[in-house]
């Protein structure tokens, strides 16, 4: 997905419709492509640098920018990521009985896929 967004050079994550819309020329294959990435579930390591198994990756850059091993709600066993962003914290929980869930203070998301994402953030969410 991330290689698909930067061949067309595109800094966020953006939803299917936005991505039809802002890409001049695009063809079905990329299209259905890009459908079928935004369909899958988001991976820890696309935002902070440990995997499934809570183990540190060394030298990993995560897929997008800014996020962080949240403190507060992390612990041994579990691993929550983190987004300071325009004064809002934004928290993202892997592994959950409902899945993914996404937490701002005002909204949550469970069972999230990429395209979930790109709504919750409204296009905004960064690549790194």
């Amino acid at each position: 997905m991330i290689n698909i967004l930067k061949s067309f050079k595109y800094k966020h994550l953006l939803t299917l419709n936005m991505f039809v819309n802002k890409t001049k020329v695009v063809t079905l294959t990329i299209v259905q492509n890009y459908c079928k990435e935004l369909s899958q579930r988001p991976k820890r390591e696309d935002f902070i640098p440990y995997n499934m198994k809570n183990e540190f990756i060394k030298d990993h850059k995560p897929m997008f920018k800014n996020w962080t091993v949240c403190d507060e709600t992390s612990d041994v066993k579990t691993k929550v990521a983190k987004l300071m962003k325009d004064g809002k914290v934004y928290r993202i929980y892997f592994g959950t009985k409902e899945g993914v869930v996404i937490m701002s203070e005002l909204h949550i998301t469970d069972k999230a896929t990429y395209n979930d994402l790109a709504i919750f953030f409204e296009g905004k969410l960064e690549l790194n």
